[in-house]
Order: structure tokens, then sequence, then C-alpha cells
């Protein structure tokens, strides 16, 4: 039993550093700088709001449809 156990928590960290490894951005790449020349307006109807779960953060946030 205790076996087991040890295995699945072995696994649980495992998993959890590929996961973690893997969203990381790549080293070298600087963050991006907001570029007011693209800035773009857009004329419109929101026909429907989605709440969507966002795979990265987890957090809870709205789409406009």
């Amino acid at each position: 039993m205790k076996t087991w156990r040890m295995l699945h928590l072995i696994l649980a960290v495992l998993m959890a550093s590929l996961s973690a490894a893997a969203w990381q951005k790549p080293a070298g790449q600087p963050v991006p700088k907001y570029d007011k020349a693209t800035e773009a307006i857009f004329k419109g109807t929101v026909e429907e709001v989605k709440d969507h779960q966002c795979p990265v953060s987890r957090g809870l946030g709205s789409h406009l449809c």
C-alpha cells in the first residue's frame, strides 16, 4: 500500500513539473511592449456574452460574441 502511495506521489510531482515547464515562455525573449501605432477601433453589436475558463491560469473570463 505504501509503495502505491509513493508511486502516485512521484507521478504527481513529475506531471506537475512537466506541465509547469510547458507553460513557461522561452528564455531570452523580451516581453512585448504596447504599440499605440497598431491600435485599432472596431464598431459592432455584442450578440452574446459567454463565460470561459482560461486553460493557462484557470481564471474565469468573458468572451464577447
